[in-house]
């Protein structure tokens, strides 16, 4: 009777350590991105209008965004500016851990003779 009351704290701590380590695996995801959240940098960025087509003018914005934090999606916002006019676009991807890509968005409400164009970039973690 003494051996079995001596085993029911060993027992009842092998029971707390495996519901801990259950909750951990089952929250993996969560735990690392509150702890590890994505850092996305934006490497470079280009503007270019060689996507314009016949009496269709549009401009395309790049931007290689690579991700120095955890896994999670990032968002690349771009802003084009065209005289007293600018247009904002996001667009979303998943990111692994020290990836890099390039990212674009085409805007098609930038027009030929309505003067010089520019653009301003940022990434951000989505949700932030």
């Amino acid at each position: 009777m003494d051996s079995k009351k001596s085993n029911l704290p060993a027992i009842i701590i092998s029971i707390v350590i495996v519901l801990i380590i259950v909750f951990l695996i089952m929250n993996y995801g969560t735990i690392i991105k509150n702890v590890y959240p994505p850092n996305p940098v934006i490497v470079s960025s280009t503007m270019n209008d060689t996507s314009t087509r016949l009496f269709e003018y549009s401009a395309t914005v790049e931007a290689v965004v690579r991700n120095d934090g955890g896994n999670a999606d990032v968002v690349l916002e771009a802003t084009v500016f065209q005289g007293d006019r600018s247009w904002t676009k996001t667009i979303k991807k998943y990111f692994e851990s020290t990836e890099t890509t390039t990212m674009a968005l085409k805007f098609d409400e930038v027009e030929m003779l309505r003067g010089e164009y520019k653009s301003q970039v940022r990434a951000y973690p989505f949700g932030k």
